[in-house]
């Protein structure tokens, strides 16, 4: 999938949502595109004060800061939706934020993850 460039100006957010449509399955013939979003990452072009990307359901965030870039999987190794994805753009109170997206689709990578994880499994980085 191309690069996707977002700007959000001052007080600019983002709901929690997360980038997979949930219910499809990755494999699912009837998907555009090359399948589910397997991986995120997301790069930070400008820095501005507020702006935090948010993973509430883990307890982790994000400051942006021109060169920093956060990774995460979207789905688990059973190609169900990974919950702890979800995440929120917090409001920009000063300047203005500029993100960069590469997601990578679980047909382009099927074969990079075949069956070395126990079904259901997850991927890192958000090992419990």
């Amino acid at each position: 999938e191309n690069y996707q460039v977002m700007n959000y100006g001052m007080g600019g957010t983002i709901k929690v949502h997360t980038d997979v449509e949930e219910g499809l399955k990755p494999w699912d013939d009837g998907f555009l595109y090359g399948g589910q979003r397997l991986v995120t990452y997301m790069m930070y072009l400008s820095e501005v004060d507020g702006g935090r990307t948010v993973f509430s359901s883990v307890g982790v965030s994000q400051q942006p800061r021109v060169g920093d870039a956060v990774f995460w999987f979207n789905i688990r190794s059973d190609g169900s939706f990974d919950t702890r994805s979800y995440h929120t753009g917090c409001p920009v109170i000063v300047g203005n934020k500029w993100i960069a997206n590469k997601w990578v689709r679980w047909r382009s990578q099927m074969w990079n993850f075949p069956c070395k994880r126990r079904k259901g499994d997850y991927f890192k980085p958000f090992q419990n």
